[in-house]
């Protein structure tokens, strides 16, 4: 439900969260030049999403150079498929690794795997207010708790998303 010319996707050679942020400040920048000198659109918000399975190396310097840089950056721990898995359930469960969480997905995706890491929108789009709300009890549980993993941020995404996208009416 949200146009796609409201999203420009930069794509990255990087996986790890610092890379991925290093890539998009070099696009922000390029960004400001191309709408100074050529007229093209401003983008407002700049976001990053990485997931923790490539390691933690240089995640706190990838914070602070994205804050620096008012970019937002948010984190999937340990991978995107957690926040999928938040679609159908509600779960603080670490995982092992990624193999032991897309296991787990497969009960509810059957055709997910590793050779196919296109979920079917169709089933997931009905099912995103649940994995919103189970996103969010999940921060208020870890910010009780103290805890940081397993997390997803992709809610605050799509929630921004959906702010652009419908001013005054929500998607969902």
């Amino acid at each position: 439900g949200i146009p796609k010319e409201l999203v420009q996707i930069h794509p990255s050679k990087h996986s790890d969260p610092k890379g991925l942020v290093n890539d998009a400040v070099n696009a922000k920048r390029q960004n400001e030049k191309e709408s100074r000198r050529k007229g093209a659109s401003l983008i407002e918000n700049w976001w990053v999403l990485a997931d923790t399975e490539c390691g933690r190396a240089g995640l706190c310097e990838a914070s602070q150079k994205a804050k620096d840089n008012e970019i937002w950056l948010g984190f999937c721990d340990p991978s995107i498929e957690f926040w999928l898995l938040l679609h159908f359930q509600y779960t603080t469960q670490s995982f092992g690794d990624v193999r032991e969480l897309t296991h787990r997905l497969r009960r509810f995706l059957p055709d997910y795997h590793a050779g196919n890491k296109h979920p079917d929108m169709a089933t997931l789009f009905p099912k995103l207010p649940k994995a919103m709300d189970n996103a969010k009890r999940l921060r208020k549980n870890h910010t009780f708790e103290g805890y940081g993993s397993p997390r997803t941020d992709c809610d605050l995404l799509i929630a921004e998303l959906n702010c652009q996208a419908h001013k005054g009416s929500e998607l969902f």
